[in-house]
């Protein structure tokens, strides 16, 4: 068997027939592929909706499991996977038509260990318009730099199984990154293609978009903790890598930052203390490090730049200093 689709579900039972149809809509049989559905304690009509496709299609299989997170559920995918290779999709995205015959084709061509490809991103619902675009995209992805998701790659499971990786199920926020930072660091036969084959679905309620108190806490926990293992990886790695782990190194303290500047002072308090601890604040910046702009606004005028410029700083006082009062003043402006 050529691919398993891995894709854990949680409450998505308005996009799961969408997800579903979109992996059923390949170009190589269906024997040569396997879908296996992780339903992780939905408390929706997920599952209902999955039970509906298996009863139709012999190559949908559903492991239902208690709540324990998206990275248990991979984990656990990628451990009743029965196939060559492994594509992790989220159950509210979607997998481009009839690419399945493209990327085995690639596959047997160069006996590669991972195979990255572009996506296109859109809100809620594909568009005519979006549908036209997508077959125009040429989106070529930086695997392991700037982009982080572990869907827009499939993975050869006999060389995650022989270097031990897997999701670290401790962290809820950056396990992408560290698990695909993670293949990087064991030297695997890589290719690109320079095409959309995924398709992201940003929704409000979803993981990434949620910022309750209760998200604030688990990112900033998340995001320090990241930040560490990217230093230790930064500290540890070939020349060639010190770029890409010392971005991601600085990404996630930023990252951390920004949010330590969203929330009350007393609570700020004890994660710097935290911080200093572990000698990440104030920071001295590695010369290795070449991001320059910040990935939580696109402006490109003249608030865009100061923006920039304070978010790039804020691993110093002055430049966290001015990021608390940004977002004092947005507040003010926008109550």
């Amino acid at each position: 068997m050529f691919l398993s689709f891995i894709v854990p579900v949680y409450n998505t039972e308005k996009y799961i027939d969408e997800c579903l149809k979109s992996l059923l809509n390949q170009d190589i049989p269906n024997t040569d592929y396997e879908i296996i559905c992780i339903n992780d304690g939905s408390k929706d009509k997920s599952l209902e909706r999955m039970n509906y496709f298996k009863n139709k299609y012999s190559n949908i299989k559903i492991i239902d499991i208690p709540n324990g997170g998206v990275s248990n559920a991979r984990n656990l995918g990628i451990e009743n996977a029965s196939a060559d290779y492994i594509w992790m999709v989220d159950s509210d995205d979607l997998v481009s038509p009839n690419v399945l015959s493209n990327l085995k084709k690639v596959v047997s061509e160069n006996n590669v260990d991972i195979i990255d490809f572009g996506s296109f991103s859109f809100r809620e619902q594909l568009s005519k318009t979006d549908i036209e675009l997508i077959e125009k995209a040429k989106h070529v992805p930086d695997s392991y730099a700037n982009d982080v998701y572990v869907t827009k790659s499939i993975f050869r499971l006999s060389f995650l199984n022989e270097n031990n990786i897997r999701f670290n199920k401790d962290i809820a926020y950056s396990e992408d990154s560290i698990f695909k930072c993670t293949c990087l660091m064991k030297n695997p036969k890589t290719c690109i293609i320079k095409k959309a084959y995924y398709l992201i679905r940003y929704r409000q309620g979803s993981a990434t978009s949620s910022q309750t108190q209760a998200s604030l806490d688990k990112k900033i926990i998340s995001y320090i903790t990241a930040t560490n293992i990217f230093k230790g990886f930064f500290e540890n790695c070939d020349s060639k890598l010190k770029t890409t782990t010392c971005n991601l190194m600085m990404s996630n303290l930023w990252s951390v930052l920004s949010l330590l500047a969203q929330i009350s002072t007393k609570q700020r308090k004890v994660y710097l203390r935290h911080l200093k601890k572990q000698g990440l604040f104030p920071f001295v910046r590695p010369k290795e490090c070449t991001l320059t702009r910040s990935y939580m606004t696109t402006r490109v005028d003249i608030v865009g730049k100061i923006f920039d410029k304070i978010y790039i700083n804020m691993h110093k006082y002055w430049g966290f200093a001015l990021m608390i009062l940004f977002y004092r003043l947005h507040k003010f402006v926008n109550r």
